[in-house]
Parts: structure tokens; sequence; C-alpha cells
């Protein structure tokens, strides 16, 4: 219970990695394709370094360009930027297939790439007769004078001509990609963008005082830092998403609030028995670390992972803080706090690779109080180590002890099940469920199979 929420994945269609967490997409643009500077590798016949270029934002994806055909849901895209909804299978290659949406969705099954339809037409191609030429003469016949001057008449008139098209074919496609450079010229775009994100940061600079703007080499507007306040975030993040639209995916943000570090820092310890906590100052964020004593190796990359977040923190520091304990005590510890209660006294505690994990079967006349107090547990010692709480109910078990009697040589237990009352003595059958082993002075032990439960007697 109160598992973290799915994050948004990429996943390839039609292998293994569909069934796992795929690639974990977060505000970013990138690059897809069979190049070693992809940010996404794709080795499918067909795929070619850059093949695609998209942004992602706010939980949307948008297809900026592309080298090579790209499809979704088996449709060509003509025109760029193209908004891809989640769970819409982007194709570029007959065997390479994506899509993106939260983890643990259903995917969709791959449309079918139209190279059938391609091989057809080119079949039907080569399959036509070819034309009817006559047989040559048997020897070439001398052409006249007169014959030679019309003769290279014709090829100048068709080299004339041809060169024609060739140079208003150049000049159509001039002018075609000046009138488009003079609509939106990428260097004057991702100026404007720069102009309005400018304008934006010193509009707030309360919120926004940490935020640093810069032009990376490739000339994309790059904005870092991080924001205190969520709306604030919000409010840049809609322009963002414009402005990188509008520049044709030359605006990046790695921006970030107490929250998203928050998430990130958590997704660098998910597999270990550590939980975080962060403190933001103004001048530094400070990030401190609890739970299990690991080895040296183990903590030195962990560490190295959670200070790489600092160069996204910048101007202010990143710091980390640990405060662990041995594996031993925290197990003591939360066990003396399971054995407080008499309805989680027969719960079981242990430390994994992910934190601690209570488990246990519990009587159904006591699942709300078992749950209960087994929360109490978890909110206790949820600062110290995470924890999780897997408990599972008999249904057998579904009575109340309401009065129990000691001493003399027939010790016996009064129970209720439905509203009907029975005392029981030990080594009797309790509702035919189990036998009476023992009666203490707060409750009774059964004998459930080869299981012994403890039954606390109500309050």
């Amino acid at each position: 219970m109160n598992d973290p929420q799915p994050g948004t994945v990429l996943v390839v269609l039609g292998d293994d990695s569909a069934d796992r967490p795929g690639f974990m997409l977060g505000d970013s643009r990138l690059s897809l394709g069979a190049g070693a500077e992809d940010d996404v590798y794709l080795n499918g016949v067909g795929v070619v370094p850059g093949h695609l270029r998209l942004v992602f934002l706010e939980g949307r994806m948008t297809l900026l360009s592309a080298v090579e055909e790209v499809r979704v849901d088996g449709q060509p895209v003509d025109t760029y930027p193209f908004d891809v909804q989640p769970r819409q299978v982007i194709s570029l290659s007959p065997d390479t297939h994506l899509a993106y949406g939260l983890a643990g969705s259903e995917w969709p099954a791959a449309p079918p790439w139209p190279v059938a339809e391609e091989a057809a037409e080119t079949a039907a191609v080569q399959a036509e007769p070819a034309p009817l030429v006559a047989s040559p003469a048997r020897g070439a016949q001398p052409m006249s004078k007169r014959a030679r001057v019309i003769h290279g008449a014709r090829w100048a008139a068709v080299g004339l001509s041809a060169a024609t098209v060739i140079v208003v074919g150049l000049v159509a496609t001039d002018l075609a990609w000046g009138i488009r450079e003079s609509v939106i010229p990428g260097e004057v775009a991702i100026e404007r963008s720069e102009d309005v994100l400018k304008k934006l940061l010193a509009s707030d600079p309360e919120n926004y005082r940490s935020v640093l703007l810069t032009v990376r080499d490739d000339g994309a507007l790059a904005l870092t830092g991080f924001v205190d306040s969520e709306d604030a975030y919000q409010k840049l993040a809609q322009q963002v998403r414009q402005q990188t639209v509008s520049s044709g995916g030359n605006v990046r943000t790695d921006v970030l609030t107490a929250a998203r570090l928050d998430a990130l820092v958590r997704d660098s310890l998910v597999r270990f028995p550590l939980v975080p906590r962060l403190e933001v100052a103004p001048e530094a964020i400070v990030v401190t670390v609890s739970g299990v004593k690991l080895e040296k190796d183990i903590m030195d990359r962990v560490e190295s992972d959670l200070l790489r977040l600092g160069s996204r923190t910048l101007p202010r520091k990143l710091e980390v803080d640990f405060r662990l304990q041995d594996a031993y005590k925290l197990v003591q510890d939360v066990s003396r706090a399971l054995l407080a209660s008499p309805a989680t006294r027969d719960l079981q505690f242990e430390i994994d690779e992910r934190g601690g994990h209570i488990t246990g079967l519990v009587p159904a006349a006591l699942e709300s109080e078992a749950v209960a107090a087994a929360l109490q547990v978890k909110k206790t010692f949820e600062s110290q180590l995470p924890l999780r709480i897997d408990l599972k109910v008999d249904a057998k078990l579904n009575f109340n002890v309401v009065s129990l009697t000691q001493g003399g040589n027939a010790p016996t237990a009064t129970l209720v099940q439905r509203g009907r009352v029975q005392t029981f003595r030990l080594g009797e059958m309790v509702f035919g469920v189990g036998e009476l082993l023992d009666i203490r002075s707060d409750g009774v032990k059964i004998a459930v199979g080869r299981r012994e439960v403890f039954m606390p007697l109500s309050r």
C-alpha cells in the first residue's frame, strides 16, 4: 500500500522490453535512432541515426522532425510538429514500433508496415512487357550533311530544354526555402523565444532567482535551476512548451521543484532500503538519507548518483547527509513495536532490498484493528526506513474472545461468532476451525492447521 504512482515510459512494441519499465520519460527533448549520439538507441532494420526528434513536456509528446519516414497508427506523418497521444503507435520501420504511456499499461499491437503494397507495385512494374523495338538494320547507313545538321539541332534543343528545367527548379527551390526561412528562420525563432523567457523570469525575481537561461553549444536554449513555488514552475513550464514548439524543439528545461527533485531522489534509491528527506534553503538543498547500512562501494555509488543531480539545482548547492542504522537494530525495533499490539503480535517483519516488509495472516474479526496497528508502526518508522505492508485475511477466524477464566483444572474461554456465544475448554475445537491450545490473561491461542494463531481478548 502507498506504492508510488507509475511514471510515463517509452516502450518498444513486440519486444521483451515492452513488459519491463522501458525508457522512463521526463520533460526533455530526445533524439531516437541508430546513432551513438541518439538519446534512445534503436537498431531495427531501416532505422538511421537521428531518425526522429521529439519533445516530451508535462505528459505530452510532440514529434518535431524526422530524416526518414515515420508513421503514427499506420499513417505517414507529413507535417511537423505532430502531437502523439498516449498508446498511439509510432513506427520508424517495418520492425520498429514504439508507444508511450503509464508504466504497466496494456500496450497496443503494432500495425503492419505497408511493405507488401510497395513490393506488389514494384513487381507489377517489373512484370510489364517490354516495348516492341524494331530490329536494327544490318548495317549503319551514313547520314547526309542535311540530316546531320537537323540531328544536331534537335540534340541542342533537348539540352537547352533540360537546362531550362533544371534552372527553373533550382530557382523555385531557392524561392521556396527562402519563403520558409522568412517565415520561421531557426535563429530568429530562438531569439524570440529567448526574449519571451527572459521577460518571464524577470517578471517574478523572487521565484525565478535560481533559474538560469543559457545558450548551449548547438544553439538551443537551456533552463536550469530550482523553483520553490509549484505555481511558478507550472507557469514557466507552460511557456517553455509554447516556445519549444515555436523554436522547432530548441528549448529545453531541467528546472526542478522540491516535489520533482524528491521524485528523482526516490527513483535513485528505489533499489535500496533507504528513504530520503529534503530540506530546501535559499543557498543549499540538503538530502538526508536514512535506512540500513550497506557496503561502502554501494553507498559510494548511491552518493555519486545523488550528487549528479546537483548540476540541475545550480546555483543552489546540493548536499547529501547519510543517517544509517544496522539492519539488526531496525528489525528489533520494528518487531518490538508489532508485539506491543495484540492485533499485530503474530505478524512478521523482514528487511529486503526495497526496505522493510510487514507480512502475516490476520483473523477476519481483527482485520481493521490489525491494519490500523500496522499503519501506526509504519508511520512511526517511515522516516527511518521505507516500509511496506502486505496482510492477508483468514475468513474462517471470524469470531471474538469476550471472556476468559483461568485457574483450577478447567480454564475456559467464551467466544462469539455471528451472535452465537459458546464456551470452550482446552483441547476442544473452536467453531470447527481449530483446537484451543492455550488460554492466557489477554487472549487465546488456536491451532489452525499447522499454524498457531493468537486471538486477543476484546476490550
